[in-house]
């Protein structure tokens, strides 16, 4: 579902219908203006007659409506926001029907802008990103808590506040993961691909709170370098990179950044959830220590890579360019669950992989291989036995009879 940004400013969207304006919503919401739409639903300026406040309903497309599965998704939207409370998550007051059962809900009126907007000319300041990101991840934790995994976290989905300081607001959980719902088919993908965890782009493989940390870590990386480790182009080739292929080190991309918060983004980013940090909280910690570490060494992922000869920026698990993989392909060579204990993560580093010479090949001396056994020179007297016996016992037979 497309996040749909909620700025101060009261201008109908182009191409809304905008019947709705002048309607009161269920008695008490008069919608007062457009503040703008989205694939899935338009946003509308409101005022609750009932509490004397300003309100954002958000109300589904009528041709989206009269798909059941998108109507109960949007419903679960609604529902499980409500669920959720914390300053850093969106407030849902209300949810209900229009005449015609087109679905809405009713939520916090928020002034501000969207991330992708309030960071237009990033890289960001360190210490702002840390700021956001700490609260984005206290935001989460209490999703978290009730059981809900986001799985479409994107700068769109969140909002940064300014009418009171800056205050992060995480957004749309119309794709989230709600608990006992049934309404997630399996082998479905979800979410974004720019920000995709490795196992979402994963059909088969189920995915728990470590996957919105993979995407925060993406959120975080691009804030601090200006871009998203894989681009977003094409989105196959994209989910084949986050599946498969190692972001360039922060600091290789931007070297202002201290190692401390490097250190912090590069284990959010890790394939193996297993490897990142396990919740939100802990990665929070992580954030807040990361302020004050003022360690201003070389980054360790690079020290090492760089200590062994290899090339950071051409360290990869495979390149899709050189081969045709599959996704179940790449669940065999990235054991990102392996089913042998020891299996170890499957690593080469080179710039290409070229294709075997065969001619060459044919002309390489054979290796020495077994040979045929034959007896030592030593051993000769054995055979010289084996041979006389007879003449011996038909000596002894002729002299005895």
């Amino acid at each position: 579902m497309e996040t749909l940004a909620v700025s101060g400013a009261r201008n109908s969207a182009p191409g809304v219908d905008d019947d709705l304006i002048g309607v009161t919503v269920g008695t008490r919401y008069a919608i007062v203006d457009v503040l703008g739409e989205g694939g899935m639903a338009t946003v509308y300026d409101a005022f609750d007659e009932s509490e004397q406040r300003e309100v954002a309903v958000k109300v589904m497309h009528a041709s989206m409506a009269k798909q059941e599965a998108l109507r109960q998704r949007f419903r679960n939207e609604a529902q499980a926001t409500m669920t959720i409370v914390d300053p850093h998550v969106v407030e849902i007051i209300d949810f209900g029907e229009l005449e015609d059962g087109t679905p809405y809900y009713v939520m916090e009126r928020l002034v501000g802008q969207p991330l992708d907007l309030y960071a237009e000319g990033w890289p960001m300041p360190v210490a702002e990103v840390l700021h956001i990101g700490t609260q984005i991840c206290r935001g989460l934790a209490a999703a978290h808590a009730k059981g809900f995994i986001h799985r479409d976290l994107k700068p769109e989905n969140i909002f940064i506040e300014i009418e009171h300081g800056v205050t992060v607001k995480v957004l749309d959980f119309g794709v989230a993961k709600v608990p006992s719902s049934n309404l997630t088919v399996p082998g479905s993908v979800f979410g974004t691909p720019c920000y995709m965890s490795p196992e979402q782009a994963v059909p088969r493989r189920g995915v728990d709170q470590r996957t919105d940390i993979y995407s925060l870590g993406i959120i975080l990386y691009e804030l601090l370098t200006g871009d998203v480790p894989f681009g977003c182009g094409d989105p196959i080739q994209v989910m084949l990179s986050h599946v498969g292929q190692h972001p360039d080190p922060v600091r290789r991309r931007e070297p202002s950044v201290p190692p401390a918060v490097a250190r912090v983004i590069d284990r959010c980013l890790r394939k193996k959830p297993e490897e990142r940090y396990q919740t939100m909280i802990e990665l929070c910690e992580a954030l807040e220590a990361a302020a004050y570490d003022t360690d201003d060494d070389s980054s360790p992922e690079i020290e090492v890579e760089e200590a062994q000869g290899l090339d950071v920026n051409k360290t990869i698990l495979f390149d899709p360019s050189k081969m045709a993989v599959t996704i179940d392909d790449l669940i065999a060579d990235m054991a990102l669950a392996p089913t042998e204990p020891d299996m170890p993560e499957l690593r080469v580093a080179a710039t290409t992989v070229e294709p075997m010479d065969l001619e060459h090949a044919s002309r390489l001396p054979t290796p020495p291989g077994p040979q045929p056994w034959q007896p030592a020179a030593s051993r000769s007297w054995m055979w010289s036995c084996v041979l006389l016996l007879p003449l011996l016992f038909a000596a002894a037979y002729l002299a005895l009879g």
